[in-house]
């Protein structure tokens, strides 16, 4: 047998062994892993009420999503939350309702006078899926929030503090290109003052509507493929941001979308160090494509004290209300 024969049945011989070799199943073991308790919610500088969601942890891999992109995660529906702030407010929270009785406004056209109809709908975010609501609670910027929930005989507990926020003075619709396909879509850019004294975290958002000021803020849920916020620090920016794009984020496999169809208000909201490392854990791992130089998963930095999972958080928000281009 020649030296190149031999060669090739070696190569042959490797070959056949990683095809075929690897064909072991392996039991992750999901479904054994103690489910754990899960807290999210946000205390805003806008009309209340603010929300927090209290749900079991869930150890597939998948998460599957239904209407608006809300999830079917567990409700834990009898606990005891309670919010309170450094200056002697304390608000019990209770569950959110099942429907929601309100008037909603809407433009016909840009000049045409605010129009508005009566809405009784059913409330995704209700008591059965773990939402609880405050009830006389008022976000303050400078202000520190402090949440206990208690449940099965377990206190959980999370601290946070409402940064700042600088005024956001304009927002421009402009065209970009969505690199991975190099389609067109339309979002918001942004314009404001950026303080140069001090470390500042934000997010942005975009809430479709008019409702003003009765419009609160919705609990941010993703879709399968979608953010509705993204988030930056002030690293590179100058004194005078001259137009930053308020985006969704946008996971491995999505597509751009135009970010406001008709109007809404455009939001700039402030984090904290660690708030903004938390989503930014999140961000990451939806991102990775699990390549050898991604970043491996880990559970977010969470603040909920006694092993829980979620974050408490609180933002202050300036908004600018917009119309896009199409809208006439």
């Amino acid at each position: 047998m020649t030296i190149n024969n031999i060669h090739k049945t070696i190569f042959l011989f490797l070959s056949w062994l990683v095809f075929n070799g690897c064909t072991k199943e392996i039991d992750l073991g999901l479904e054994k892993k103690p489910r754990r308790i899960v807290i999210e919610g946000n205390v805003y500088n806008t009309p209340g009420p603010y929300f927090i969601r209290i749900t079991l942890s869930n150890p597939a891999l998948s998460n599957t999503t239904g209407d608006g992109g809300i999830d079917y995660a567990e409700g834990i529906k009898n606990a005891l939350v309670i919010i309170s702030d450094n200056v002697g407010t304390v608000d019990t929270l209770v569950p959110s309702p099942d429907s929601i009785r309100r008037t909603v406004k809407f433009y016909r056209s840009r000049t045409s006078p605010i129009d508005s109809f009566f809405l009784d709908d059913l409330n995704y975010y209700n008591g059965e899926r773990g939402f609880y609501q405050t009830t006389k609670l008022k976000g303050e910027p400078g202000r520190t929030y402090t949440l206990k929930v208690i449940h099965e005989q377990q206190e959980y507990s999370a601290t946070a503090f409402m940064p700042p926020v600088t005024v956001l003075d304009s927002v421009q619709i402009k065209t970009r290109e969505f690199i991975k396909d190099h389609s067109m879509y339309k979002l918001p850019a942004m314009y404001f003052s950026e303080p140069q004294n001090s470390t500042d975290y934000y997010w942005t958002f975009v809430v479709g509507n008019v409702n003003d000021p009765n419009a609160k803020i919705p609990l941010l849920y993703s879709t399968r493929e979608i953010l509705p916020y993204s988030i930056f620090n002030d690293k590179f920016l100058q004194p005078y941001v001259n137009g930053i794009y308020s985006d969704f984020t946008y996971t491995k496999n999505s597509i751009a979308v135009d970010i406001i169809p008709a109007y809404g208000f455009v939001y700039l909201g402030s984090l904290t160090e660690q708030h903004y490392n938390f989503l930014k854990t999140i961000i990451d791992q939806l991102q990775s494509d699990g390549g050898t130089y991604k970043p491996t998963p880990s559970t977010p930095p969470t603040n909920i004290s006694n092993n829980g999972l979620g974050f408490f958080g609180a933002s202050a928000v300036s908004r600018v209300f917009t119309f896009s281009p199409d809208f006439y």
